[in-house]
């Protein structure tokens, strides 16, 4: 845990070069996303570093300010890690400390000066220099906007709190620091009308609204954990308060309580779990549940830990079934029960393998040779899907999808090896700019619409697919099968829709 209070960070930036196919995709993805013609987009990553006791960069010794510019500089490019933004090219920066261009610029290319926006997420650049694509000292400048995202300031990252321990370890008196993703972001110069118009004399190019920088913003940040950073930030400190708790009035009021409850927090209880809770504590227990304890118990005894709806009674048209789904499921393994060895349990399965030669230490309990031995391997598959947090954030919900999949794969039995992963996406229709496709038109599937706190199914299709092989990738399972569907359709007459509104991520391991 870190600092959080209201000491001032400091600022430091690490310049990241894209490479050509990654600007293009930025380029392509932030002009469809303002609508806008964007040309050109650069980045750079934030640290914002929160040090013991209210110390300042200039508190630290010699020793330790090497070492905090040795641990966050890349390892071949350590002169890429300065106090100055990179992105504020000229006499002044946007937001932050220390982002005012200065003695660094020259290696820059210069610049004609600086318009820092005074709130919210703009600060207009007027870029110089001869290289890159900049305007010229003697020319227009073309103007530019800088925007930041990083996390949410009110839960300390992982990141932090790994980078803060190695800091420590090392003599720097960290308490927190955290990383941002700043981008800067060059329009497309205004058509000039006028005949007279110079080449020396271009028309300016316009600066990106709030509501457009906005959008693009929205394309290269995780919504449920980070935010867009306001140019005045200067703490960790969040200004908010935690709300008490309070005690729901069963005793008093009963299942009508628990109702309101449900209501204004969407818990998501039918009227059995009302029931059930009211008994529960009205009956059994004889006390009011706090807001906090019903919030928690909705999570523990829900579909996706306790399958209440998969083992419960199933009636039919007024007709109860003689088994429940979670039985029907049951009933493949009793027709080959001699071939499985887990079924139903370690939220995984195996069947019978094959006899391998596999190299064995000849001493378990110290560093011994490895010889060849014969033992038996069985095979392992296990799935799961992911659906719901991938439809929220598609990047991390597939991520933590295929990592907790891992995790039950390794856990089998006493332990298994990872093999290779299988991954499968099925969502809505696709849209794709300027692919026109006749079943996804305005009157179809076109005039579909989806609810904010859900993602496209274009979005679902990049970035799902890219978490689900990043996490793989670092763990070293590599995603070499799987499946993909896009569907939507208004069926004719009834009007009835169909498609995967909320996708399906689907994560199997071998």
């Amino acid at each position: 845990g870190g600092g959080g209070g209201a000491t001032p960070f400091h600022r430091l930036y690490r310049r990241t070069t894209l490479t050509p196919a990654a600007e293009a995709a930025l380029v392509r993805s932030f002009t469809l996303a303002c609508g806008a013609d964007v040309t050109a987009v650069s980045s750079e990553t934030g640290f914002c570093i929160e040090f013991a006791g209210g110390r300042a960069l200039a508190d630290l010794s010699p020793a330790q300010h090497a070492t905090l510019r040795w641990l966050l500089a890349e390892t071949y490019e350590p002169t890429m890690l300065r106090s100055e933004s990179w992105l504020a090219l000229g006499g002044g920066g946007c937001h932050g400390d220390g982002e005012a261009g200065g003695g660094d610029d020259a290696a820059d290319g210069g610049g004609d000066g600086v318009d820092a926006g005074s709130g919210g997420i703009i600060g207009r650049v007027a870029v110089g220099g001869a290289g890159g694509g900049d305007v010229g000292r003697g020319r227009l400048a073309a103007l530019s906007s800088i925007f930041e995202v990083g996390p949410r300031l009110n839960f300390e990252t992982a990141w932090s709190s790994n980078a803060t321990a190695i800091l420590r370890r090392c003599g720097v008196p960290v308490t927190r620091i955290e990383r941002t993703r700043r981008y800067r972001v060059v329009m497309a110069p205004a058509q000039s009308s006028s005949s007279s118009a110079s080449a020396a004399s271009p028309a300016p190019a316009p600066s990106p609204t709030p509501a457009q920088l906005s959008a693009m913003a929205a394309t290269v940040h995780d919504r449920m954990t980070e935010w867009v950073f306001p140019t005045t930030l200067a703490s960790f400190a969040t200004g908010a308060t935690p709300a008490p708790w309070t005690r729901i009035p069963v005793l008093a009021r009963g299942a009508a309580a628990l109702e309101e409850a449900n209501a204004a927090h969407g818990l998501g209880m039918d009227a059995w779990d009302v029931e059930y809770y009211t008994r529960l504590f009205a009956d059994t227990l004889r006390r009011d549940p706090t807001d906090v304890e019903i919030f928690d118990i909705c999570q523990s005894n829900s579909e996706h830990s306790r399958h209440w709806m998969f083992k419960g009674r199933l009636v039919v048209d007024g007709v109860e079934a003689p088994r429940s789904l979670m039985a029907m499921v049951g009933d493949t393994l009793a027709a080959r029960a001699h071939n499985s060895v887990v079924a139903f349990a370690d939220n995984s399965s195996a069947i019978r393998g094959f006899d391998a030669d596999v190299l064995v230490p000849t001493d378990p309990t110290r560093a011994a040779p490895l010889r060849p031995t014969r033992r038996t391997r069985h095979l392992l598959l296990t799935a799961e899907t992911h659906n719901f947090p991938t439809g929220v954030a598609p990047f991390a919900g597939a991520e933590t999808g295929t990592g907790g999949r891992i995790r039950d794969t390794h856990a089998t039995g006493r332990g298994s090896l990872v093999g290779v992963g299988i991954a499968g996406y099925a969502f809505g229709a696709l849209r794709l700019p300027g692919y026109d496709l006749p079943w996804e038109r305005e009157g179809g599937a076109g005039a579909f619409g989806y609810a904010d706190t859900l993602a496209t199914p274009l979005q679902v299709a990049v970035q799902a697919s890219n978490g689900a092989s990043d996490y793989g990738n670092k763990f070293g399972e590599p995603v070499v099968g799987g499946f993909t569907r896009s569907f939507a359709m208004r069926l004719p007459g009834s009007g009835e829709r169909r498609e995967w509104v909320k996708p399906i991520m689907f994560s199997a391991g071998v």
